[in-house]
């Protein structure tokens, strides 16, 4: 046999010995050849038995990977399909691509952006180490594993977005990428690899989703620029092991999600990582409280600037505070409050001091504690007073209150020993006030005015024609004004707004707030009693954050309260005192003493 004839029958031998996706092929499109290989009726460009590049190695600028070679669908990036092509600025790789092999990419130093199509599934080992001048990734919604060391040392790389698809970051896969200084991590991942972050330096600020059961060794060794690592509770015991640098503070993932809650909520955007982090560390230190930095929030600049109407602010105290919509009575009840004189401070207290918004911070692992007092202006201690003292105002002066105003006889009524008589003096100071006299009302529209502030009604023609007599009779207007308020119906007036005598024995509202002692161990205790139609709400305060929902009846002076947990109170009213016993749950009781503030 001659050299030509071994040679033929050698090919054709190999030909049948070899499997059908080692066949190796090319064709030329666009001017570039290309090498691909055939396997059950799909391509692979590059990659096969021998690792042969998928284009020359000098082939350079941008290429389109075809999404067809001879009539077959290209569905792989062979391994080391394009490695060492240092001169490629661009690959545009067609969405019939699903799997990009191992080294498939590497050394591209050309390359300056990657974008994968949401077909593809997979990416390998090595796919892009050492593609030095990438600056972004664009990774496909479809990926489920970013391999083994797949973009280490790509040092250029700034950012990457991680999609919802992917479950597992395999060891390496961004170890030396010195450029980046962002990552998101989507929820969907489980398990973060060994050395997966090691030595990304630029890195200021990771949120490890609690998705991650398994955080690989030295996963962020070397990350020296770490101001902040957002971790799982659970791997608060690993912190040596993962590699958390000395510098870096550390807040649980909880603590993340609870102020990006607020961020959203209150400010309607995505919070930017370093307001973020300062919340963080002072939830994390105990600096703050889940009320305090939720005040934060209500009451900043920013949310400020929203100049919202009480509706909307109560609407958004709901979704925030309660995580719900509000419901039509209680929604009415809140902005009734701001709408007559409470501060928005003070119905936050009332939203932030719920049992609501407890569960909202024990989901978060968040100590949810209280509202600092010193916060809270004067109108917002006595939220009945602070209505009486608002309507002195539209009734007596013909406008709405100001502020300091506001403040200053809401401090008088609440701090007197006997608040309904201090409540009559401010009654008459507004209707001797030199801005009252400068009205220059007539007797006629003068007794209008005395009915609507102290019995909240026009006056009845007869009524009305008496004190207009005795006004005509020369008796005076201070002595007519003295028959309003020493009247039952200003008596009765006052107490539906929790005002009334501090001796003797009332059946009026246990509206207020209450201070004394409760529990089995007499702890100090606070009561804040809301009544309507004999049904009472409110919310009991004991120490140390401990804080329970109430709810009850009254009906004349005897008071039923069902503490949240299962104690039973049953109380008396008389005068500003409310004592009786509590049945525990579970047996055994207790005695509650309280006097109304």
């Amino acid at each position: 046999m001659n050299n030509r004839h071994f040679l033929l029958a050698f090919a054709a031998f190999t030909a049948l010995a070899l499997p059908l996706s080692l066949r190796s092929a090319t064709a030329i499109v666009n001017g570039i050849e290309w090498t691909y290989n055939v396997s059950n009726g799909k391509a692979t460009v590059g990659g096969g038995q021998f690792w042969s590049t998928a284009v020359p190695k000098d082939t350079s600028g941008a290429i389109t990977i075809p999404a067809k070679l001879g009539g077959y669908p290209v569905t792989t990036i062979g391994e080391g399909a394009f490695n060492a092509c240092r001169s490629l600025t661009s690959v545009t790789i067609p969405t019939s691509v699903t799997t990009i092999k191992d080294y498939a990419f590497e050394e591209c130093y050309g390359l300056t952006s990657v974008t994968i199509p949401n077909s593809v599934t997979t990416i390998e080992e090595s796919a892009f180490e050492y593609c030095i001048n990438i600056r972004s990734v664009t990774i496909g919604n479809s990926v489920t594993r970013i391999g083994n060391w797949a973009f280490r040392y790509c040092d250029r790389l700034t950012s990457v977005t991680i999609p919802e698809s992917v479950t597992s970051i395999g060891p390496g896969a961004f170890e030396g990428c010195h450029g980046l200084t962002s990552v998101t991590i989507p929820n969907s991942v489980t398990a973060i690899g060994d050395w997966a972050f090691e030595d990304c330096y630029g890195l200021t600020f990771v949120i490890v989703p609690n998705s991650a059961i398994s955080i690989g060794d030295y996963a962020f060794s070397g990350c020296d620029g770490l101001e902040i690592l957002y971790l799982p509770q659970w791997a608060f015991g690993y912190l040596d092991n993962i590699g958390v640098p000395d510098t870096c503070d550390v807040a649980s993932t909880d603590v993340y999600n609870f102020v990006r809650r607020l961020y959203n909520l209150c400010l309607e955007r995505e919070p930017e990582w370093t307001g973020c982090a300062s919340w963080a560390k002072k939830l994390t230190s105990g600096e703050k409280n889940g009320a305090m930095t939720a005040y934060g929030f209500f009451m900043s600049a920013e949310m400020t600037r929203r100049s919202l109407s009480n509706t909307s602010y109560v609407e958004i105290l709901y979704r925030a505070m309660m995580n719900r919509a509000p419901d039509a009575s209680g929604k009415a009840y809140w902005v009734d409050l701001l709408n007559n004189g409470v501060s928005r401070a003070g119905v936050f207290r009332g939203f932030a001091e719920s049992a609501e918004f407890t569960r909202i911070c024990d989901r978060y692992d968040i100590i949810r504690g209280n509202v600092d007092r010193s916060k809270l202006e004067p109108r917002d201690v006595n939220k009945g007073v602070t209505m009486f003292v608002a309507r002195c105002y539209t009734k007596a002066l013909n406008r709405n209150y100001d502020v300091t105003g506001l403040n200053k006889w809401c401090d008088k009524i609440n701090s007197a020993t006997d608040k309904k008589g201090m409540a009559i003096q401010v009654a008459k100071n507004f209707l001797t006030s030199a801005e009252f006299q400068r009205r220059y009302l007539s007797n006629s529209a003068f007794v209008d005015v005395l009915y609507q502030t102290f019995l909240d009604r026009a006056p009845d023609s007869k009524g009305k024609a008496s004190w207009l007599a005795k006004l005509k009779s020369g008796v005076s207007r201070n002595t007519v004004m003295a028959g309003f308020y020493n009247s039952t119906e200003f008596s009765q007036l006052m107490a539906k707004y929790g005002i009334r005598t501090t001796s003797g024995t009332t059946s009026g509202t246990a509206s207020g707030t209450w201070k004394g002692t409760s529990a089995s161990s007499q702890v100090s205790s606070e009561l804040v009693l809301s009544e309507s139609s004999g049904k009472i709400s409110g919310t009991l305060y004991w120490p140390k954050g401990d804080t329970r929902s109430v709810s009850g009846s009254r009906s004349g002076n005897s008071v039923t309260l069902n503490i949240a947990g299962g104690d039973v109170w049953r109380l008396t009213i008389s005068g500003n005192k409310l004592a009786g016993t509590a049945s525990k749950n579970g047996g055994g009781s207790y005695i509650c003493t309280f006097t109304r503030q």
